[in-house]
């Protein structure tokens, strides 16, 4: 006898939803699967946080090949994996059992079947930190909708692949392909073909001119850096990557952008706050920022800075100060920042004094008559 139940086929995966974002999840089921090609750890999770998706469950997989190991490894880590097993290159079905941490997912759609990515991971003391209500999305929510974001994040997961020595344009390929429908804001004259060109092109380019260098890409890519604060509160960054530019041992920050960033005056990227955050967390006082601009010819900006150790403590003070009398005072104010490329560091007069350059001052500053004189400041009472 057949039945026809309208809804049947739309609904096919009511059990395990597909999600997409930060969650807070519990290992339910982990089991070993082999393959000979592509051996596997396979997993279902179950939902802890968000509260709203607190009902739901995803299964994913961690490939056991060579080239994968360093994501399974990354996983037991930071979901607190007995450390002897680990230390024994031991998987314990069992021992995987109710193991709790953040984890980020998508999933893509390929030849008509669904599947989830196991992308990246955390802690769970971590959840607290993450703006984990802002990054959650699942089917029938809105989903990214700027190119620029979406591209940046594949192609900081292509470069991984690069210092990996794994195929960085066919990685690249398969994180953007996953957004080929998506329904992005595009900019005028851009298409998804032609980021995609954009990238291939900047990750040659990357690789002939060979000006950085990754000793260690599974510890030195996507770097975590915490420090305890005189409060009791932990603040925490992460670090695109800590290793060479040009010979020089540097933390490093990619950057994907449609322009190119100012290059002068000397030393105006080490008024970068996010470079003197980075500075100040790791106490590595060279910095350098690699720009992949997108545009009609493509190019590579290398920029360095070096951060003072007094920039370093003046950035100190702000954090405590800022964290026990703003944040945990629960006071919220707008401040205005210094960013890149659009940089208003680099039409204000005052700019001369900042970097102490002397000529910028004489060029931009102009001294009025009867400046010198300031005996009359004396004159002024309370």
């Amino acid at each position: 006898m057949k039945r026809q139940i309208p809804g049947l086929y739309l609904n096919e995966s009511s059990s395990e939803s597909k999600l997409e974002g930060l969650f807070l999840v519990r290992v339910d089921r982990a089991r070993y699967r082999w393959h000979p090609q592509r051996p596997f750890v396979e997993f279902q999770f179950s939902v802890l946080e968000p509260k709203a998706f607190e009902a739901r469950s995803f299964s994913g997989r961690l490939y056991c090949t060579e080239k994968a190991l360093w994501r399974l490894n990354w996983f037991l880590r930071d979901f607190g994996y007995d450390a002897q097993l680990l230390k024994d290159d031991r998987v314990d079905d069992k021992a995987l059992l109710h193991l709790r941490g953040v984890v980020r997912t998508s999933y893509t759609t390929l030849n008509g079947r669904s599947y989830q990515n196991l992308e990246a991971f955390a802690p769970e003391a971590d959840w607290e930190v993450l703006d984990c209500a802002s990054l959650v999305q699942s089917k029938g929510q809105e989903k990214e909708t700027r190119s620029g974001m979406a591209f940046g994040r594949c192609f900081e997961n292509a470069l991984g692949a690069y210092f990996r020595e794994e195929d960085c344009g066919a990685t690249f390929f398969k994180e953007w392909g996953a957004y080929r429908d998506a329904a992005f804001e595009y900019k005028k004259g851009e298409t998804w073909d032609r980021l995609l060109h954009q990238g291939i092109h900047l990750l040659e380019t990357f690789a002939r001119d060979n000006r950085v260098r990754i000793h260690d890409p599974h510890g030195n890519l996507q770097v975590k850096k915490h420090r305890i604060l005189a409060g009791g509160s932990e603040f925490v960054a992460y670090l695109d990557a800590i290793g060479e530019v040009d010979g020089v041992p540097c933390l490093i920050d990619w950057k994907t952008t449609t322009s190119r960033y100012p290059e002068a005056p000397e030393g105006l990227l080490s008024l970068d706050p996010q470079l003197i955050c980075y500075s100040w967390i790791s106490g590595i006082l060279e910095a350098a920022l690699v720009v992949f601009v997108r545009k009609h010819a493509p190019e590579i900006q290398y920029l360095r800075a070096t951060i003072s150790e007094e920039q370093r403590q003046e950035f100190g003070r702000l954090v405590e100060e800022t964290t026990r009398n703003q944040i945990e005072a629960g006071h919220f104010n707008p401040h205005s920042g210094i960013r890149f490329p659009q940089n208003g560091c680099v039409t204000c007069p005052y700019l001369g004094l900042c970097l102490r350059n002397d000529h910028l001052v004489a060029a931009n500053l102009v001294r009025k008559a009867g400046a010198s004189n300031l005996d009359w400041l004396d004159e002024l009472v309370d």
